[in-house]
């Protein structure tokens, strides 16, 4: 039997990734650490290229793609880490659907303007949800966050184009 990869072992809590850190360490990051850290989202939404920013950051391969389509445990600790980062950015999931928290205003502040690096990490969790299987989460989270491009494009820019062909 072939043994699992570094990515799925971390996913199970089995392992750590590339920093020692282990998904429930993750899970427990404050708002100053997500904001500062760029090491760990590559783990959290790996996708099948390599990262420009954290060369040690894992590759899906075809077999990392399949364990985590068809298995509940990845993809309910997949929706942990969707649910900690709709959090940082002022979002929550409710009945399914990704609405704006009571929060929103305070935590938008912190991202929503164009340029800023965390339209690349939405842009790199869309795109991971759509090929890890929860394409219903990114299409969710998608919607809501074309919400709240129509208030306001600017704010948003480019990134728009990118979010809408991440979940394609």
């Amino acid at each position: 039997m072939k043994s699992k990869s570094k990515l799925i072992s971390f996913y199970a809590g089995e392992g750590v990734d590339d920093r020692g850190r282990s998904f429930s360490e993750i899970l427990k990051l404050n708002y100053d650490s997500i904001e500062s850290l760029h090491d760990f989202i590559q783990w959290l939404f790996p996708l099948d290229m390599p990262s420009a920013y954290n060369w040690n950051a894992p590759v899906l391969t075809q077999v990392d793609i399949d364990a985590f389509r068809n298995s509940a445990e990845l993809q309910n600790n997949m929706i942990k880490a969707l649910v900690l980062m709709m959090d940082f950015y002022g979002f929550s999931l409710s009945a399914g659907h990704v609405v704006k928290s009571n929060r929103f205003q305070e935590r938008a502040s912190n991202w929503l303007n164009d340029g800023n690096h965390n339209m690349l990490r939405i842009t790199r969790i869309l795109r991971s949800l759509s090929l890890l299987g929860l394409n219903n989460y990114a299409k969710n989270f998608f919607a809501a966050l074309e919400s709240v491009y129509e208030d306001d494009p600017d704010l948003i820019g480019n990134s728009y184009g990118y979010w809408k062909n991440a979940i394609k």
